[in-house]
């Protein structure tokens, strides 16, 4: 008398490939989940560049040395690097690029969140490059001349010990 019987046998001969298909099949599923979560490459690409304004209150965006003092320059404003020495702008010139920098991180995240709208979507997204650009060209052409003129040197963009590497 046999203990294994023939749908028995085809049970054991197929239960590995069986699990092996359902799991295959759950991380699969998972995946797929995953991937619907992103519903387009431009969600990723925004997502950075709300990361990238968000950074701009982090980093600095040039430094200023000279013999008389060190100058740091952000978004958020000029900070003389020498203990005792006065400001040498009033911190209220800097507001409106706090506004805009803000205004882009903002307009990157409401765009993200416009995924069902794509053609409002690609709209925010030209209006927030626009944005970007023109943010990018107030400070090099209209806060980094005035800096230069108030305190009477150039910046340094390259090396925090005021040296050109190369």
């Amino acid at each position: 008398m046999s203990y294994f019987s023939l749908p028995m046998a085809i049970g054991i001969v197929f239960l590995p490939i069986a699990i092996g298909i359902s799991l295959y099949n759950a991380i699969f599923a998972l995946e797929i989940n995953y991937t619907v979560m992103i519903q387009r490459i431009q969600t990723l690409y925004l997502t950075l560049a709300f990361a990238a304004t968000v950074l701009l209150f982090v980093f600095p965006l040039a430094q200023f040395f000279s013999e008389t003092g060190t100058y740091i320059f952000s978004v958020t404003g000029l900070k003389n690097m020498v203990p005792g020495d006065p400001e040498a702008f009033n911190p209220m010139i800097f507001l409106p690029l706090i506004i805009v920098t803000v205004g882009i991180a903002l307009l990157a995240l409401f765009t993200i969140l416009q995924f069902k709208r794509r053609p409002l979507q690609v709209k925010l997204t030209s209006a927030g490059v626009f944005a970007t650009i023109a943010l990018i060209m107030g400070i090099f052409f209209l806060y980094i001349p005035v800096i230069e003129k108030k305190i009477n040197i150039i910046p340094n963009y390259l090396d925090s010990t005021g040296k050109i590497s190369g």
